[in-house]
């Protein structure tokens, strides 16, 4: 069972968050150190997301959860989104919808461009929070171990923590289930070991997937809900909250007068933004499904370490 932690503040979330300073990749058995001049930090993300509802709740936002939605009627002037919250409808007419609803987006009702179709052979992913760190890793470390499966990253949370997030082929999951899929890909990695714990595993729709449009007619599509592919070193957070602040002049723009050329404007920002971030981590990830280019990139690390900085910086940048 997870620890019951203090109600967070933005104080304590900067207090708990630990800089990343070195990047420890297990594979065959085989393990690389390498440092991290630009390495983020490792945050709890249970602390981050009540800090941001309770932000936008200062500022005045509505929040409802859960809820369920879907869009409805357009005219000139309004959007319509029918809003569920403990089996009660009701209508909400706005300027503008974001649809900022995460992986598996299905908020769009009856609206087939908004809605996220997976890639073929896409895979899942899981996560856990151990409640006891292993002294067999290292506090500052972004670990990860990579499978024949999937791989997994390991990093130490605020509390004594072990956070663990993996991404797994589907039919490894299904067959094995989540903690000995996980145990497995770590075995063959030649990682340590987890602790011993009763946690609970948390998993997600496929790990790459798109909405076919993401701006139109009042609604922009932002975030996961936009599109996704599968993170390296947690890059999707990153991505998430660049493209909440990228949205809004055009959310602005919107609600002042819409116009089709505000949607183009927004999709040729998010290709040469968001989309282009994406590209590096969907190459990494196609490569990392390959045998010999494991053994590969595994043999050109520990020949120029320097490699894996020049990722990092570009993932970071």
């Amino acid at each position: 069972m997870e620890q019951l932690l203090p109600k967070p503040t933005v104080e304590k979330l900067w207090n708990d968050s630990i800089p990343l300073k070195n990047f420890h990749i297990f594979h065959n058995r085989r393990s690389i150190a390498l440092a991290m001049d630009e390495g983020g930090w490792a945050v709890d993300r249970s602390q981050m997301d009540s800090l941001l509802v309770e932000n936008a709740q200062s500022r005045g936002v509505e929040f409802l959860s859960p809820a369920k939605a879907k869009l409805t009627a357009c005219d000139s002037h309004r959007r319509s989104v029918e809003v569920i919250v403990d089996g009660a409808a009701q209508t909400l007419r706005a300027k503008v919808i974001i649809i900022a609803c995460g992986l598996g987006n299905q908020a769009a009702g009856p609206f087939e461009q908004f809605q996220s179709t997976s890639a073929q052979n896409s895979r899942l992913g899981v996560e856990a929070v151990f409640d006891t760190f292993p002294a067999d890793y290292r506090s500052g470390d972004l670990a990860m171990a990579i499978g024949s499966h999937g791989y997994v990253g390991l990093t130490h949370i605020g509390n004594d923590r072990l956070h663990v997030a993996a991404a797994l082929d589907r039919a490894t999951l299904q067959n094995l289930g989540p903690q000995a899929a996980v145990d497995q890909m770590i075995q063959q990695a030649g990682a340590p070991g987890l602790p011993q714990s009763n946690v609970t595993w948390r998993g997600t729709p496929p790990l790459t997937a798109g909405a076919a449009s993401i701006a139109e007619d009042q609604v922009f599509v932002i975030g996961d809900a936009a599109g996704y592919v599968e993170p390296f070193t947690g890059e999707g957070l990153r991505w998430a909250l660049e493209n909440g602040v990228g949205v809004a002049p055009f959310v602005i723009a919107a609600a002042d007068r819409w116009q089709p050329q505000i949607a183009e404007d927004y999709r040729l920002w998010y290709r040469r933004t968001i989309a282009a971030r994406q590209k590096l981590c969907r190459r990494l990830s196609h490569g990392l499904k390959r045998a010999p280019v494991r053994w590969v990139a595994h043999q050109a690390l520990r020949l120029r370490p320097a490699l894996a900085d020049s990722i990092i910086k570009q993932l970071n940048s």
